[in-house]
């Protein structure tokens, strides 16, 4: 396998990582215990991602609601009522 293609299989599997947290606010701990990998390998793969963003113009928009832990992200959510845009 070359290093190449591990680098640009890296950036796919980092992008959720940095989903987890930058749209979640999942701390970096949790997403490191999830992922089964070392906290400074995940802060590597959010810091590669926020450059590819900032590169592209993109940003990932927080949600409103935002996880503490790894409980929150495996709570199911209660039901809302559907918003339609006027």
């Amino acid at each position: 396998m070359s290093r190449g293609f591990r680098v640009e299989r890296w950036r796919v599997r980092g992008i959720r990582p940095a989903i987890l947290h930058k749209r979640l606010a999942l701390p970096q701990v949790a997403i490191a215990a999830l992922f089964r990998v070392r906290p400074e390998t995940i802060n590597k793969r959010i810091r590669d991602i926020r450059q590819l963003l900032d590169q592209a113009a993109h940003a990932i928009q927080p949600e409103p609601h935002r996880l503490a832990s790894l409980s929150d992200l495996y709570r199911p959510s209660q039901p809302q009522k559907a918003r339609y845009p006027s």
